[in-house]
């Protein structure tokens, strides 16, 4: 069974999911969905709603968005050729 939700939520290519502040486990699996276009749309939109709140948009293990800097994803947010990308925290260039 996947994390906050029923069994068909691992089976979807992207997820959107809430976590605890220190990254220890999903709060609440947002949704699950096949499109990108989709996936990154509700990303957004749980950003806008949850200000503050670590949400994640993964594509199986692989992070794709995340809202902040999560130190304990290893990732943080670094402006990049006139857009904002996520990279590992020691990655500067």
């Amino acid at each position: 069974m996947g994390e906050g939700g029923d069994d068909n939520d691992e089976y979807f290519t992207f997820r959107v999911d809430t976590w605890t502040p220190d990254g220890e486990s999903i709060v609440e699996h947002i949704t699950g969905v096949e499109d990108y276009q989709v996936a990154l749309a509700t990303f957004r939109a749980a950003c806008e709603r949850w200000p503050g709140t670590p949400i994640i948009l993964r594509q199986g293990a692989r992070v794709i968005e995340a809202s902040r800097r999560l130190p304990w994803l290893g990732l943080t947010r670094v402006a990049k050729a006139g857009a904002e990308v996520l990279l590992p925290q020691n990655t500067t260039s």
